[in-house]
């Protein structure tokens, strides 16, 4: 330590007299002679210490692993004992993993409000490492089904893949609005043939972003134009995404409405006035955390006058953790959150809300009649 304090003075001394006219070139000498000095001094002193460093290193690198395992274990068991209040905790057991896919019986046997997320991106960053487990927290909590969208045809693969073997887990499939410029000249062709797999429920995310400067508006257009012929002739709905859009989306969309289309305004994130005509066409509006944010009234006042039929609920994980756990990674067992705070702005029980969202979600992706 006296070394490198002898370094520090030395580098102080050095740097005045570059600075300091009065100091002559042979005091500069002796600073840079000093500095070398005490530089050799502070290797030499590191050397001696090293095998005493790299034991301690290991030893905080073995009690760091064990802190970071306990913390993963307690998060674990709050995610589904904590979030799920005043909801008993009876054990899953192996056939929680075993039943159809709609997931009714799984909730059933947990006690808890079905729940239905109908946006997470499972398959992105984070959370598309660990989705095999963040699914199962969901699944344990309630949350008994879910949409995965895909946001470019490469996703689209990835995601058909990944819901295919899943119970509960369903795709949509599309190409994401601020991609569109990106996308390949074949891309479409692979929604259109994605579009086709056993568990795909919709198409999307589409829609028209204004809010980000990724793509030009009459490319976004055209791409929703091409989407939306797709989701008819396939009988599926739109996913849109709507971002400071809203009047060009209503102008664009208002054909495929009236030639009886439907659609889900994904996170939605405008406020009451912004909710027509889309209503009117008898889409269906889906909040995300978004609504538990606490300057976000005109939002709330928007989730009160949707029709209780008309509403539906969802995470855009791994974006938009909703209050309590903003700020960290989203995932789906966090749906809870905002199913609370829906069920509270419209002066309603969980239970109710839970209810209506799930049979609405159900509606929309006609899972009565899809396979698990």
């Amino acid at each position: 330590m006296a070394a490198q304090e002898r370094v520090e003075a030395a580098r102080v001394a050095r740097t005045d007299a570059h600075v300091l006219v009065e100091l002559d070139e042979s005091h500069l000498r002796e600073v840079e002679i000093a500095l070398a000095r005490a530089a050799h001094e502070l290797d030499e002193e590191r050397k001696r210490s090293a095998p005493r460093r790299k034991h301690h290193a290991r030893v905080a690198t073995l009690r760091h692993g064990l802190r970071e395992d306990s913390r993963r274990r307690r998060r674990d068991f709050r995610l589904v004992a904590v979030l799920f209040e005043p909801h008993s905790l009876a054990p899953c057991g192996r056939n929680g993993r075993e039943d159809s896919g709609n997931g009714s019986s799984y909730a059933a046997r947990m006690d808890r409000p079905e729940l239905f997320d109908t946006h997470c991106h499972l398959d992105l960053g984070e959370l598309g490492l660990q989705s095999d487990a963040a699914w199962e927290r969901a699944r344990a909590a309630g949350v008994v089904q879910a949409v995965v969208p895909a946001i470019d045809a490469a996703s689209a693969r990835r995601i058909v893949a990944l819901v295919e073997p899943r119970p509960g887990l369903f795709a949509a499939v599309g190409i994401h609005p601020n991609e569109t410029a990106a996308a390949a000249s074949g891309d479409f062709v692979a929604i259109e043939s994605a579009a086709r797999a056993r568990k795909v429920v919709a198409i999307g995310e589409t829609g028209l972003d204004c809010y980000r400067d990724r793509s030009s508006l009459d490319v976004q257009r055209e791409s929703l134009l091409r989407h939306a012929e797709l989701a008819l002739a396939r009988d599926l709905p739109l996913v849109l995404h709507v971002r400071q859009a809203f009047a060009p989306a209503a102008e664009t969309l208002r054909p495929f409405a009236e030639r009886g289309g439907r659609a889900v305004m994904h996170c939605f994130d405008g406020g009451p006035a912004d909710l027509h005509p889309f209503l009117e066409w008898g889409f269906y509006v889906s909040f995300s955390g978004i609504v538990t944010y606490a300057k976000r009234d005109d939002l709330r006042r928007a989730a009160r006058e949707v029709p209780l039929e008309r509403l539906l609920v969802e995470t855009d994980a791994p974006f938009l953790a909703p209050v309590p756990v903003r700020g960290r990674m989203n995932e789906p067992v966090f749906v809870l959150h905002t199913a609370r705070k829906l069920a509270e702005v419209r002066g309603i029980t969980l239970e109710e809300l839970a209810a209506a969202t799930t049979s609405n979600a159900r509606s929309l992706f006609r899972l009565a009649e899809a396979a698990a």
